[in-house]
Order: C-alpha cells, then sequence, then structure tokens
C-alpha cells in the first residue's frame, strides 16, 4: 500500500510541475486579398497579400496543380504569399484553396483556373471531307505550332503573336482508309506551355468496285469481284444461276459468284447490287450464250453461224497424214474436196481456249479453189473429236481427232 501511494504522489508532482501549453492569441486584425484569385489556363505566379497582426500559416487544401512559393508562415503585418499555377490542359475549371490560419481564425481565398477553352476553343479537330475548318486562339504570349509529320492535311499560319487569331487546317483528299485517321498537334504557348491538340478525319463511308461489269462463257464458273469498302454490306440478285460462294484462301476483300453453266440460244444477264450504310454500287454479270457450232456432232466445215454446212456431201471421207507432228485431214465428196491441215500445235496437246493455226483448202474438180490460212479457238475436245472456231474469219470446223501416224 505504501509503494501505491508514493506513485500517485509522484504523478501529482509532476502534473503540477509541468509547463502549460501556451494557446496563441486569436489576431484583432486578419485580412487577406483578394478573397478569389482566378487565371488563365497557362502556367503563371500570382500574389495574395495578407495582414494580420498574429502570427499566421497557410496551406493548400489539395495542392495537386498550384504550389506554395516561398514562406508559408509570417509574424509581420503585411506579409505575402506567392503561388504558381500549372498548365490546365483540361477543358474543365479546376479549383483549389489557400487556407490561411491565426489563432483560433481562418480565412480561405479559392485560386481558380480556367479550362484550356480560354486559349484554344477544341483540343480535338475534326476535318470533314476537304472542307477547311477554323480554330480560334486567345494567347497570352506569342505561339507556335508543331505537327507529329502527318501529311494529310494543310496547316496555316504556323504560328503567331499574343491575341486572338486563328489556324486553318484542310484535308488533302477524303479518308477512304478503314477507320479514322488522326495527326497530334503542339500547341506551345510562350516558351514552356503545350497544350496537345488531336487532328481527325472520319472515314469516308465506301463501296469500291474493280469494275462495273464482267462477262463469261457458257460454261460459267467463278467470277471474283473485288471490293474496297470500310462498311458492312451485303449482296443481292434476283437470278438463280448465281451464286455467292465462300472460297477458301481467299483475301476477304473479294466477293465470289459461281455462275451456272448456260446452253441457251440468247445471252443473259444479272445484275448484284452491294449496299450498305446507305451506299449502292451494282456489278453486271453477263454470260454469252453457248456458240451454236457445240449443237453440232457431225464432222465437216460449217459456216461462221454453225447452222448449217457450206457444202453437202454425198459421202464423207476422213483422212489422217501425219507431216511434221502436224494433222491433216480431207473431207472429199465426188465434186470437190476440203482439207483442213491442223498446223500448231498439235491438237493432241491442244486445250479449250487454246489458238491453233489452221490452213483451209478447197479443191473444185482437181483444181484448188480456196486456200486460207485461220487461226482458229479451240471450242470443246470431248469424244475424240475437235471444235474449233475462226477469230479473224467466217468458218467452223469439226472434225475427228486422230493421233499423228
Amino acid at each position: 500500500m505504501k509503494n501505491k501511494h508514493l506513485i500517485l504522489v509522484g504523478c501529482l508532482l509532476l502534473a503540477a510541475c509541468s509547463p502549460k501549453e501556451d494557446k496563441l492569441p486569436d489576431p484583432t486584425v486578419f485580412r487577406t486579398s483578394p478573397g478569389v484569385v482566378q487565371v488563365t489556363a497557362v502556367r503563371q505566379k500570382s500574389i495574395i497579400k495578407v495582414e494580420c497582426d498574429q502570427p499566421w500559416t497557410v496551406k493548400l487544401a489539395k495542392g495537386e496543380w498550384v504550389t506554395l512559393l516561398g514562406k508559408q508562415a509570417g509574424t509581420d503585418n503585411n506579409g505575402q504569399v506567392e503561388v504558381e499555377f500549372a498548365l490546365n490542359p483540361e477543358m474543365e475549371q479546376r479549383k483549389d484553396t489557400l487556407v490561411f490560419s491565426s489563432g483560433s481564425q481562418t480565412r480561405k481565398v479559392a485560386l481558380l483556373q480556367r479550362s484550356v477553352e480560354s486559349i484554344v476553343m477544341q483540343k480535338e479537330i475534326r476535318l470533314n471531307a476537304t472542307e477547311a475548318s477554323v480554330v480560334r486562339i486567345d494567347s497570352p504570349a506569342a505561339w507556335r505550332l508543331v505537327s507529329d509529320g502527318s501529311d494529310w492535311f494543310d496547316l496555316s499560319p504556323t504560328s503567331g503573336n499574343a491575341g486572338n487569331q486563328s489556324f486553318t487546317l484542310r484535308a488533302k483528299d477524303e479518308n477512304l482508309n478503314v477507320g479514322t485517321r488522326t495527326a497530334a498537334l503542339r500547341l506551345i504557348i510562350g516558351e514552356k506551355d503545350e497544350i496537345p491538340l488531336t487532328v481527325y478525319q472520319l472515314q469516308k463511308d465506301v463501296i469500291i468496285l474493280d469494275g462495273s461489269k464482267v462477262k463469261i462463257d457458257y460454261r460459267g464458273g467463278l467470277v471474283k469481284v473485288q471490293t474496297q469498302t470500310n462498311v458492312d454490306f451485303s449482296v443481292s440478285y434476283t437470278s438463280d444461276w448465281v451464286e455467292t460462294v465462300t472460297t477458301k484462301g481467299l483475301n476477304e476483300d473479294i466477293t465470289c459468284f459461281q455462275v451456272a453453266r448456260y446452253e441457251g440460244r440468247l445471252g443473259r444477264s444479272v445484275t448484284i447490287t452491294f449496299k450498305g450504310a446507305g451506299l449502292t454500287q451494282t456489278f453486271e454479270i453477263e454470260q454469252e450464250a453457248m456458240d451454236p457450232l457445240l449443237r453440232m456432232s457431225d464432222i465437216g466445215v460449217y459456216d461462221v453461224y454453225g447452222s448449217s454446212w457450206t457444202y453437202e456431201p454425198l459421202s464423207d471421207q476422213l483422212l489422217c497424214s501425219a507431216q511434221d507432228a502436224a494433222y491433216s485431214f480431207a473431207i472429199l465428196t465426188p465434186e470437190y474436196s476440203k482439207a483442213v491441215e491442223v498446223m500448231t500445235p498439235s491438237l493432241a496437246q491442244a486445250k479449250e481456249d487454246d489458238e491453233v493455226a489452221v490452213r483451209l483448202v478447197l479443191n473444185r474438180n482437181s483444181q484448188i479453189d480456196t486456200d486460207m490460212s485461220l487461226t482458229m479457238k479451240v471450242l470443246r475436245i470431248a469424244d475424240g473429236k475437235a471444235w474449233l472456231r475462226a477469230e479473224d474469219g467466217p468458218g467452223c470446223i469439226i472434225f475427228q481427232q486422230v493421233a499423228a501416224l
């Protein structure tokens, strides 16, 4: 018990001996001016005056973009505080507060910095097609523009003095790329402040086709339409002899159509419509009728229409001989004969659509009446026969294909 009493007495003596904390008196004069500081968006300094007859301190409520310079406390009646504002690159005004304290009293000074719109009206500059876009600026100092090197637009002027001015941008062409194209500009105010600007041009919605029409023969086949587009599109047509197909390995910018074989006597066509984003483009597929010669199967020499004989044979005899890998064929009648010699290349190696050199010789009463050299196109090789049509003159031939002797 005795020890406990001693500890209690010791604590009481210690408390009695501790000095009391002096409380600072409240000032009778405590003023700041101005009460509100409002500045533009560029980097700059500002001074706030303090009148206080007691010691005072000052601090920033946030201190993220404004800095206290010099002393942050004072004892004289006529003190001052200097603050520095950083560049405000945003499109919104920002606010901080200076808080002065003396005794139990406080004084607050609002710090307001205007948005970058106080200097340049737009940070994102849209270029429409090749129209000019004018940007107005109100610069507190000399200014200049620095580009990232993009060359798809023109810019003028690239520098100016303080005050209300403007510069103009114009795209050199419409944007046919897939997606928006952009460029970066830097608006430099004075020597230090840089305001980033973005120039952009939306893509022009396009559907561009490689041509507007294609011809295909009676055999049909695959038609490839090259497309350049930056929009989703659909394809439509009304004919049932054309079908949209997906072909592995082809570039996605190619639209393919399978055209059916056609043995009609007149040609036909179909219009294919590409639609997307309010745009319409058309493409025509024209299919030729089957060559009338291909309707014939008898061996002989026909007229240009392939619809009748150029002579009426009483009897036919097909002869074949080999001379330097060339073929000689003759259709003989008692009155006259016609001989067909295929000179080059050998029809044994020829394919459809190949061209061959052909000599036609007409004998009447053992006299040569006609001797004609023609370039002829191979229309078909099937069932041991060859169908040929002259490209530069009348004449069609069907004859038996015989191997060289």
